[in-house]
């Protein structure tokens, strides 16, 4: 794979120290292994709802739970405050 092809210019000691998963029941456990499921965020097998709502202020969290850019979406922004 493409891990592969660039290990060889990554030091020896480097490379034994990554690992690629394929999937969540790969890395699942390894991440359980290294942190406490209640921290992590739901997407990687754990317990924690993140929220991305106040980490950037051009994203607003709209009644269905998506985050829009109005920068970008001034659509979904119009269609979400017409169904209110």
């Amino acid at each position: 794979g493409t891990f592969g092809l660039i290990a060889r210019w990554i030091p020896e000691k480097t490379r034994y120290k990554v690992q690629i998963l394929a999937g969540p029941d790969k890395w699942g456990p390894i991440l359980a292994e290294c942190f406490d499921p209640s921290l992590l965020p739901v997407e990687l097998g754990g317990a924690k709802e993140l929220t991305l709502q106040g980490l950037c202020p051009s994203l607003q969290m709209v009644e269905e739970q998506k985050f829009v850019d109005p920068a970008i979406s001034n659509v979904e922004v119009k269609e979400a405050e017409v169904n209110n």
